[in-house]
């Protein structure tokens, strides 16, 4: 049951995303719902540790992360990358 609720969520998404503008609106929405705060590109940053964040470009791109409550030196850095122009 757990893999379907993820793919009608998925779906959902999708249907709601025709286009980078609403991929990115859609985003951004969850993340907000989950604890992040948006960032300003033309801003300085106030980051503190363990915060969610993210950046949005042009209203098609959005960029999220969190930072480390330990030391990334130790932990490592993550990154993912996904795009918002598909399936449009």
């Amino acid at each position: 049951m757990k893999n379907q609720s993820f793919n009608t969520s998925l779906l959902s998404f999708l249907k709601a995303s025709p286009t980078p503008f609403h991929a990115t609106t859609s985003m951004k929405t969850a993340l907000i719902e989950k604890g992040f705060v948006e960032l300003k590109e033309n801003l300085d940053w106030d980051i503190s540790v363990g915060g969610k964040y993210f950046v949005c470009r042009n209203a098609s791109s959005i960029i999220a992360f969190t930072t480390p409550t330990l030391n990334f030196q130790q932990t490592g850095w993550r990154m993912v990358g996904a795009h918002t122009d598909s399936p449009c």
